[in-house]
């Protein structure tokens, strides 16, 4: 959860590793470096002047170390207007600059001022594993795999379509891990027929594993005092893949109406069955969802993903500039001995306020605009969506299709085309996605899946905390008014039928007690029954053609954006925004 920054001193105003003895660029310019080695290199202004519109133009860099090679080329691609293509950037390394080391390595770069300005106010964060970033009036994503190269290069196992390759390690003397035949085979397999490498480095270790590992190189003029740099070409047979396709996704919850909104994005004409009457009407439809995560001290796949996946959440919303989108920040109050002991390794672990802050119960009081009972830590990111106005600006893409009551009865594969049959009548598609909650196991069977009734209390408004900041969570979650009421929540029980009850508005009130002392007077409710796992984690991936994504609980907000990345990216055949371990921990078919 908290990953070391990178360990370097500063060298004739240059920054140089103390890990690996060596400086992180060439002393005599690293933009001058960067244009010259992986630019002109692989002829980068000429490959994204004649890029095909709708086109995705995927690079790789290993060795990220400042971020100047991304930099750079997010420089070159802004040069034309990109208003239909999208640049894939990925790069791998073992730690990341603090930003007060980019500052200062920056300063250095003054043809990089506007670009930098943008990626420090998106500065990723010092986190082991994969986080995505995305730049979208730029039509750039960034996807930073911080860890063990060895074993974060399997990342790479489900990618085919990377078009240019930056190798820009340390001097392989220093640091041969990143320049391993290994890599470079899996570079290879990653690779199709007109996919480039180039690299600073001339050195035979390097020319002796590319060329084992399906690579033709050439000997090319070096940057600076540099006599030679390596550049060359895959020898692939593979063609890359770049078709649209019509897809079909069923549910417009926030799993669907995200899933469908990600894949319109990308050019993919999307129908969105919804078999009632208004979208997002299922475990969705509550006037607010809470986006905060579930976090651990531990790394484990499942605490890899609460955390990513809520980052990759504030983020993506940020970005719609959605008025049912409110970054107010989350409180998660310190109630009882269970949650003080969760907080006080949070904080051991992560101590510099970056993912979040502890504040006393004084402190909280006066930030939330409301006495409480106890202190917390507060997620600044976190904050609360209305679903339903946020499914309706997300389902208006031009590429969306909405088909309200719309009832899809099966699901048939023929000739690798799938077959829906709604209401009667037969349609077919190239993909469909299953993103109906709990009913999902309706259409597909697959085990691992349930249903837990969730019933929230809509709560009067009084002078005493109409003004609160932020929504407050302890074993219950009181909100901040919405539509004239505050939303209490939730009860998590096994009955079955959808009626509101008083025994569960009795039980909401009993949690409210923990927040604050308050009487509070109930005027209504609503019942919603949430998909659920046996391990807590949502069901995504590809199940007998189907791709399926399921499962979220009650953190749908949090969840479902990573989700429906990570659905995209296996539909159009693309590296996912997660870790292998975290991709197989979340496999649809764990439970078969």
């Amino acid at each position: 959860m908290n990953l070391g920054f990178a360990d370097l001193s500063w060298k004739d105003n240059n920054p140089f590793s103390q890990s690996y003895g060596d400086f992180y660029s060439s002393k005599k310019g690293s933009y001058a470096e960067a244009k010259h080695v992986f630019i002109e290199g692989n002829r980068l202004e000429e490959k994204f002047l004649s890029l095909e519109a709708g086109t995705t133009f995927s690079i790789v860099e290993v060795g990220f170390g400042a971020g100047i090679n991304f930099l750079t080329t997010c420089q070159e691609w802004l040069k034309e207007d990109k208003s239909n293509q999208f640049l894939d950037y990925i790069a791998f390394d073992e730690t990341l600059f603090n930003v007060e080391d980019f500052k200062k390595t920056i300063k250095q770069c003054p043809e990089l001022k506007e670009v930098s300005r943008v990626f420090i106010n998106n500065y990723p964060v010092n986190i082991s594993g994969t986080q995505r970033i995305y730049f979208k009036d730029y039509r750039i994503s960034l996807t930073l795999i911080l860890g063990d190269i060895k074993s974060s290069f399997s990342y790479l196992t489900n990618a085919s379509d990377i078009d240019v390759w930056y190798l820009d390690g340390f001097a392989p003397d220093k640091n041969p891990d990143m320049w391993s035949k290994e890599i470079f085979k899996q570079m290879n397999l990653s690779s199709h027929r007109d996919t480039t490498f180039s690299t600073f480095t001339s050195a035979r270790l390097v020319k002796n594993n590319l060329e084992q590992s399906g690579f033709i190189y050439e000997l090319a003029e070096g940057f600076s005092n540099k006599r030679h740099m390596l550049k060359g070409k895959a020898q692939s047979a593979a063609v890359k893949e770049g078709s649209k396709k019509n897809i079909a996704v069923i549910g417009s919850g926030i799993a669907g109406s995200i899933l469908a909104y990600k894949l319109a994005q990308r050019g993919h004409k999307v129908d969105v069955y919804e078999q009632n009457e208004a979208a997002c009407s299922g475990a969705s439809g509550n006037d607010i969802l809470i986006t905060y995560p579930r976090l651990s001290a531990f790394d484990s796949p499942y605490a890899r993903f609460c955390l990513h996946s809520f980052l990759f959440a504030s983020s993506f919303y940020d970005q719609l500039k959605t008025n049912a989108w409110h970054n107010s920040g989350v409180l998660l109050m310190s109630h009882d001995e269970s949650s003080l002991k969760r907080q006080n390794s949070l904080l051991n672990a992560r101590p510099d306020n970056e993912l979040f802050e502890e504040l006393s119960h004084e402190e909280a009081s006066k930030r939330a605009g409301l006495q409480l009972n106890n202190g917390g830590i507060l997620f600044e990111k976190g904050g609360y969506i209305e679903p339903k106005a946020l499914c309706q600006d997300l389902l208006s893409h031009k590429n969306i299709n909405l088909k309200l009551s719309s009832t899809v009865e099966k699901i048939d594969l023929d000739n690798n085309n799938l077959k829906l049959t709604i209401n009667g009548e037969v349609s077919e598609y190239q993909e469909v996605c299953l993103c109906a909650g709990y009913t999902s196991k309706d259409l597909l069977n697959f085990s691992g899946l349930s249903s837990k009734r969730g019933q929230i209390s809509y709560v009067d408004s009084s002078k005493e905390f109409e003004n609160l900041k932020f929504p407050i969570c302890a074993s219950g979650y009181f909100s901040p008014k919405t539509k004239g009421s505050h939303i209490l929540g939730s009860s998590y029980s096994d009955v079955t039928n959808d009626s509101v009850l008083e025994e569960e508005h009795i039980s909401n009130k009993k949690k409210l007690k923990v927040i604050h002392n308050f009487n509070v007077t109930i005027n209504g409710g609503n019942v919603g029954f949430r998909a659920v796992t046996k391990d807590r984690l949502p069901l995504v991936g590809c199940n007998k053609g189907i791709y399926v994504n399921t499962g979220h609980g009650s953190r749908g907000s949090t969840s479902s954006p990573l989700c429906a990345e990570i659905i995209a990216d296996l539909i159009d055949n693309r590296p996912l925004p997660v870790d292998h371990e975290v991709a197989i921990a979340l496999d649809a078919n764990r439970f078969n």
